[in-house]
């Protein structure tokens, strides 16, 4: 017992938990160490009752330490098809022998989880669960020999016990099972989440700069539109700028693009700064970056985007011992009734280019 109060201390202080193949590993240990203190509860009452049993169990409980390495060696389908073979051995010799009223046959339940929550096999493999099926059969199959050679046909050993202590195992035994399932339809539910996050966010950031990609821009500025219809007064507030990197080709041609991309990145943590003040940025595309504010006057917004403009202009860009001089231009663009994304958008393009033309480095409203 201290040895293995020992190896789950270990096993939860070596494992950081941050990848779903950390969240895995822990919950089949956590549920193998349940399994195995069971069984060594159970060692007494099964030789009191049965010595086979007793021999199960006590293999058993061996085969309990061997499934710690199988699951450190990430083996999961080895693991899972033992761990079946164990339980269906042990339910099907516990029925027969103590009783039904005992339920052992509890146990059954775990196979269909070890079996039906595909979440440790690699996506090649994912499609052939179907296979899995007759597996799920010939459980349903064995929970009803038993339930008939204990309740109908009454076979089961004549091993006589008190009506509590069968209460005691039937209790411990769906306790122990509700747990187990519990704990593995918890992490099927979390990785189910969490990918759907993940999914939801590689659709809504830009992969380079971790900023708003254009999907989301687009998205918010059809949802602003639709609230200032029909009601000039909050058009007023209704503002975008778009900002382009000055010469951004030739940082690509004389430094390659791993200097552009450092300096997309570099910029794109000076801009998100900027939604603090109530602004949505992102990257619009290539260099271009889109603001987006319905709550700041015009002046102030201008002046917001001046302040990043100076402090572009005054950063020190360092790229493999070079020196990189980066400058942008900025274009603001006002709601008018009528308007749609493309034409707001094309109303701050329309600026940027005058900010261009004026010789770059610059904000024009």
């Amino acid at each position: 017992m201290f040895y293995i109060t020992k190896k789950t201390i270990e096993y939860r202080k070596n494992r950081k938990g941050n990848t779903t193949e950390d969240k895995l590993n822990f919950v089949l240990f956590e549920s193998d160490t349940v399994l195995l203190m069971i069984g060594l509860l159970f060692l007494y009452p099964f030789f009191k009752y049965s010595k086979f049993l007793f021999t199960l169990d006590a293999i058993g409980n061996i085969l309990c330490l061997v499934y710690y390495k199988i699951i450190d060696d990430k083996k999961y389908q080895l693991y899972s098809m033992l761990a079946l073979i164990q339980v269906i051995l042990f339910t099907s010799f516990a029925t027969l022998i103590l009783g039904w009223r005992t339920g052992f046959y509890y146990y059954i339940f775990l196979g269909y989880v070890a079996f039906f929550f595909p979440f440790y096999l690699p996506d090649s493999e994912v499609e052939k669960q179907i296979s899995r099926i007759p597996i799920g059969i010939l459980l349903m199959i064995l929970f009803f020999v038993l339930y008939g050679f204990t309740n109908i046909v009454n076979i089961s050993s004549a091993v006589v016990m008190q009506k509590r202590l069968e209460d005691i195992f039937c209790y411990i035994n769906f306790a122990v099972t509700s747990i187990i399932i519990i704990a593995f339809a918890y992490f099927y539910s979390s990785l189910i989440i969490s990918e759907k996050r993940e999914l939801s966010s590689r659709a809504d950031i830009d992969a380079l700069t971790g900023l708003y990609n254009r999907y989301v821009l687009n998205k918010n500025m059809e949802a602003n539109i639709e609230l200032v219809k029909g009601n000039e007064k909050d058009t007023d507030n209704f503002l975008v700028a778009m900002l382009d990197i000055d010469f951004f080709k030739k940082i690509n041609d004389t430094y390659g693009h791993n200097a552009g991309d450092y300096v997309l990145k570099t910029l794109a943590k000076k801009i998100i700064k900027f939604s603090k003040y109530g602004m949505l940025v992102g990257r619009w595309g290539g260099e271009e970056f889109l603001f987006m504010s319905s709550s700041m006057q015009k002046d102030e917004f201008k002046e917001c985007l001046e302040r990043l403009r100076k402090e572009i202009e005054n950063t020190s860009f360092k790229f493999n011992g070079k020196k990189l001089k980066v400058t942008v231009s900025i274009g603001i663009g006002k709601y008018k009734s009528g308007m749609t994304p493309t034409s707001l958008v094309g109303a701050a393009d329309d600026n940027l280019y005058k900010a261009k033309q004026s010789g770059r480095n610059r904000v024009v409203d």
